[in-house]
């Protein structure tokens, strides 16, 4: 995000990846702190007193949680290019089926929310709505390189049936299926010779 012209890089919580401190050494500086701030204070009253502590614990975080962004650069990171088209692989050759979270994740040997996440960051979209795009990319080459009913196109494609793929198709590019191929000159228009 940039600020005042120069980018900033977002900060995260992330665990401190030093050594984490001794549980003496946090009593005593928690001890420590807690006497300074007490002698720093008029007459205690319990709310001082708790707010005291709140203070003295929040430093304590602050101390053993590093406000900085992780060094390794792993949460940036997605699925590799040899990750990616073993998945594509897999999507284009079973579109004909309902392809299943599990057994993308599978492929690449992580759970389905590990992999919906790293699929995401990889492709900007989600796995569902990328197997969508290649169903209707499909589709289309069909709808332009064959003469099969749309019903089969739908099938052959994906797709539960020839509503749910113009619904989705209409959804998609703004046209019905029916329309795009008339207007390549694929179809014969909706009126059919008796």
């Amino acid at each position: 995000m940039p600020c005042d012209g120069v980018a900033v890089e977002p900060l995260r919580l992330v665990r401190n990846r030093a050594a984490p401190p001794d549980r003496e050494i946090l009593v005593r500086r928690f001890v420590e702190r807690l006497l300074a701030e007490l002698d720093r204070q008029a007459p205690l009253s319990t709310w001082r007193l708790s707010a005291a502590i709140e203070r003295s614990i929040a430093a304590d975080l602050f101390h053993l949680y590093a406000a900085l962004p992780e060094a390794d650069g792993a949460s940036a990171a997605g699925l590799g290019q040899v990750e990616l088209d073993r998945i594509t692989d897999y999507i284009d050759s079973n579109l004909h089926r309902g392809i299943e979270l599990a057994e993308l994740a599978a492929l690449i040997n992580v759970s389905r929310c590990h992999f919906s996440r790293l699929f995401k960051r990889s492709t900007g979209t989600t796995p569902l709505a990328y197997v969508e795009s290649r169903r209707i990319r499909h589709a289309r080459t069909l709808l332009l390189e064959t003469d099969a009913p749309l019903a089969e196109i739908a099938v052959m494609s994906g797709f539960a049936d020839q509503s749910h793929f113009t619904r989705r198709f209409r959804q998609r590019l703004g046209i019905t299926p029916a329309a795009f191929a008339r207007e390549k000159g694929r179809r014969r228009s909706a009126q059919r010779a008796p």
